[in-house]
């Protein structure tokens, strides 16, 4: 969904920090999916990531001591703000793209980042430290540590949201985990080659083996159905998974995962 038009309004001057909160919260996530049970918006989305940053944090640090946890987050907190003006583009639809609408599609996005400037102020963060041009540049071109990892961060997010759904009964979501998990999630030494020793660690959040099914409902769903409060505490042998609930419910409560927003 394209705002660039519907709020020329708010547009017209700069945009206060608070003001981008009602606007993201108007751009829903797997825009293109007709039913998602547990569907959200882009500001829960940035947020989830957020907090996902800070909890992985003690983890990247120790392999590089010089990320930059401040910058991290505000990547994190922005890196999605060009679709206000171009609409949410999912994975699967990117996927689907020849080497021309990929390149197209970069073009819009730097479009997008010049649009933005002009309604943002000069600096963001916490304390106001960093340019807006050079946040909203290295989150779309992911030349550094921090902006790599975020993007490594944003797919773990994308996966579990999938994964949710799943486990709630909406097979639908089949494709986009098997496309996060082979065409995404793969290689990951080589996509995100600045962070690679990360995944080195012998550490689960950080390997990709094919989701075993199997291990989930053998921890006690035996059917695939919707969440309620106490499913989402049940441990499923997915560590990206139960990792990706216990932010969320630190975060947001547990009425994220177990209210159901949409209906089959």
């Amino acid at each position: 969904m394209n705002y660039s038009s519907k709020n020329t309004s708010v547009m017209r001057t700069k945009l206060l920090y608070s003001d981008r909160v009602p606007i993201l919260e108007k751009i829903i996530r797997y825009e293109r999916i007709e039913k998602m049970m547990y569907r959200t918006n882009l500001y829960v989305h940035k947020e989830r990531i957020m907090a996902m940053i800070q909890n992985m944090y003690p983890f990247i640090s120790r392999i590089y001591p010089k990320f930059n946890l401040e910058l991290a987050l505000t990547i994190a907190d922005y890196h999605d703000d060009i679709e206000i003006i171009i609409g949410d583009i999912s994975l699967q639809l990117k996927l689907l793209m020849n080497q021309s609408e990929k390149e197209i599609l970069q073009e819009k996005e730097k479009m997008a980042i010049k649009k933005l400037l002009p309604i943002y102020p000069d600096k963001i963060g916490e304390e106001k430290k960093f340019k807006t041009k050079t946040i909203l540049e290295k989150a779309h071109e992911k030349n550094c540590l921090e902006s790599q990892f975020c993007s490594f961060v944003d797919k773990l997010d994308g996966m579990n949201e999938a994964l949710h759904e799943i486990f709630a009964g909406n097979i639908i979501f089949l494709e986009p985990v098997i496309n996060y998990l082979t065409k995404t999630l793969d290689n990951t030494d080589q996509k995100f080659f600045l962070i690679k020793e990360l995944f080195k660690l012998d550490n689960p959040l950080f390997s990709f083996p094919v989701v075993n099914l199997c291990d989930y409902f053998d921890s006690g769903r035996k059917i695939a159905t919707p969440h309620t409060k106490k499913s989402i505490l049940t441990k499923t042998g997915i560590p990206h998974y139960d990792f990706w609930r216990e932010v969320t419910i630190s975060r947001f409560g547990s009425d994220l995962l177990t209210k159901q927003i949409e209906f089959h």
